[in-house]
C-alpha cells in the first residue's frame, strides 16, 4: 500500500471549557461548550450526506467497528474526514445548522460561511439548530493535488485514492491510517490504547506493514510497536 496520511485528530474536549474568545461577536456561551454529544449512526450520516458534493469519510471508532462489521464499544462522537478544499461546501450543505469551529490550543467559536475557514483550524463540531447536543465534528484534512499530508510529518503522505475502503456504501477511514492517528496522539486515551490491541490483529499483513513503518518513521519508540503484530 502506498504510503498515506492523515490530519491531525484533535477533538479539543479537555481544553476547550478553559478557553477565552476575544472575539465578542464570536463568542460561545459556556452553554454551548457543555452541550453533550450524540453519537450519530453511520448509516444517518450517510442519508444526511448524499447531496454534500465534497469527498467525506467516517473516522474514528466508528470507522474501526464498520471494518470490523460489528461494534465493539460505545462511542462518545461521530467523526467525519472532509479535505480541507471541501470546507466551503458545509454550511450550503447544512443550512441553519449550528457550526462552529475549534480553534487551538481550546477555544470553540462560531464560524460563518463567508469567512474562509483558517489552515490552523482542523476541527468542526455541528448541531441542527433544533439538538441540544452536538452530533458530529468534521475533522479537516490538508491535501496536495492527489495526494494528502500527515500535518505533523509530511515524510507520511499517499494516494488520495488509497484513503478509504467502503463498506454497506459507507466510505470508511481506512483502518491503519484511523489507528496511525490513535498510535500517535501526544495525548492516548484508554479507548485508543484498547481500539489499537483489538485491532491489530484484524489488520492485512499488508495493512499492518504500513501502520508499522508509518509509525516506525515518526517515533521510533513508540510502545504501539511493541503490540504483536506490529513488531517487524
Amino acid at each position: 500500500m502506498t504510503m498515506v496520511s492523515i490530519s491531525h485528530f484533535c477533538t479539543l474536549h479537555l481544553n476547550i471549557e478553559r478557553s477565552i474568545v476575544t472575539n465578542t461577536e464570536q463568542l460561545v456561551p459556556m452553554d454551548e461548550v457543555r452541550r453533550p454529544w450524540q453519537p450519530i449512526p453511520p448509516h444517518q450520516v450517510a442519508t444526511w450526506f448524499r447531496a454534500f458534493p465534497g469527498r467525506w469519510w467516517i473516522a474514528g471508532g466508528w470507522a474501526l467497528d464498520l471494518y470490523l462489521r460489528h461494534p465493539t464499544r460505545l462511542h462518545d462522537d461521530t467523526d467525519i474526514l472532509i479535505l480541507r478544499q471541501d470546507v466551503q461546501h458545509i454550511h450550503h450543505a447544512f443550512p441553519g445548522w449550528t457550526i462552529m469551529a475549534a480553534d487551538p490550543p481550546g477555544t470553540l467559536r462560531r464560524w460563518h460561511g463567508d469567512e474562509q475557514l483558517p489552515d490552523h483550524v482542523h476541527d468542526i463540531w455541528c448541531r441542527r439548530a433544533t439538538s441540544d447536543s452536538w452530533e458530529f465534528q468534521f475533522m479537516v484534512m490538508d491535501s496536495s493535488d492527489d495526494r494528502w499530508l500527515f500535518r505533523r510529518d509530511h515524510r507520511i503522505s499517499g494516494q488520495l485514492a488509497d484513503l478509504n475502503d467502503v463498506l454497506d456504501g459507507i466510505p470508511i477511514l481506512a483502518p491503519e491510517v484511523q489507528l496511525l492517528y490513535k498510535a500517535t496522539s501526544r495525548q492516548m486515551r484508554e479507548k485508543d490504547t484498547a481500539d489499537l490491541h483489538r485491532m491489530v490483529p484484524h489488520l492485512t499483513d499488508k495493512r499492518r506493514r504500513w501502520l508499522r513503518d508509518a509509525i516506525a518513521i515518526i517515533d521510533p519508540g513508540n510502545p504501539v510497536l511493541k503490540i504483536p503484530g506490529t513488531r517487524p
